[in-house]
């Protein structure tokens, strides 16, 4: 145990450039050279792109209940002035995606681990964080300079809808950039901040981070099912730590939103729906 406790405790002295107690102030990604009506653009190539090669669920009630606590979230983050969109794709896989623009995707696989509204909120807020701070849009913007269609510190004017699709391909397509390609660890540490301080100004309890690590964790079901999701994250420990430390700041979580009648009916849904299409 207290081989287990030093470890944690040097991870975080590690981490501590991006774990003060108090929300981070986001500032402008390094390389990222895309403006809003940029991700915008990339943001719907991607979600094209992805409607083709992954099934999405498409049943109304779970896109309804999905779309309004996401909006909820949303309109309560660092970057409420862009439009979001939240989806289930229907896998089995356990995985989330955050895509520039305001796209984000949850598995089938990770609503069926989820096991309260808290739960299913942290995931949409850790991602919402990712598209708060650009940090897939500052990974994308390094391809783009990489492949000289951009260059370092300038700014790309006017995407369209067929420029979109053109520079994904130039840089692998949203399959290969935005759900293989792992962002680095001190932003998946940023993005539960984030998360935390988004969670508890919408009214949900950021315990609920707590509580799905520690679960996935403990996962004992097929690895390959949870490997994407967890394989680049920092320690489960270190995540745990520093989003208490968050949630210590924030103060009494008490009056905070752990579940809702409606995330259950939306389990008892998926119950009902025939087996996943994807893998």
């Amino acid at each position: 145990m207290k081989t287990r406790v030093l470890a944690v405790f040097l991870a975080l002295i590690l981490f501590a450039g991006v774990l003060p107690a108090k929300e981070p102030t986001v500032g402008p990604a390094v390389y990222n050279v895309l403006t809003d009506d940029d991700e915008a653009a990339l943001g719907r190539a991607s979600a094209a792109r992805l409607a083709k090669e992954m099934p999405m669920l498409d049943d109304p009630v779970i896109d309804a209940y999905l779309d309004n606590i996401g909006q909820d979230l949303a309109k309560n983050s660092r970057r409420n002035n862009i439009t979001y969109h939240f989806r289930v794709i229907d896998s089995p896989q356990i995985n989330h995606i955050a895509v520039p623009g305001g796209y984000v995707y949850v598995t089938r696989g990770l609503l069926d681990l989820v096991q309260n509204e808290s739960e299913l909120t942290g995931i949409l807020a850790h991602d919402i964080a990712h598209i708060v701070a650009h940090h897939s849009s500052d990974a994308m913007s390094r391809d783009l300079i990489a492949a000289k269609l951009a260059t370092e510190g300038a700014r790309i004017v006017g995407v369209s809808s067929d420029s979109a699709q053109k520079m994904m391909d130039d840089v692998g397509g949203p399959v290969a950039e935005f759900v293989q390609r792992p962002l680095k660890q001190e932003q998946e540490l940023e993005a539960d901040r984030l998360a935390v301080y988004n969670m508890a100004r919408a009214g949900w309890n950021p315990q609920g981070m707590v509580t799905l690590i520690e679960r996935t964790k403990q996962y004992s079901g097929d690895p390959t099912l949870i490997s994407l999701m967890t394989s680049n994250m920092p320690p489960a420990e270190v995540r745990i730590e520093a989003i208490k430390l968050e949630i210590a700041d924030v103060g009494n979580t008490g009056n905070l939103l752990n579940d809702s009648i409606f995330f259950q009916a939306a389990k008892a849904r998926m119950l009902l729906l025939p087996g996943p299409k994807g893998k």
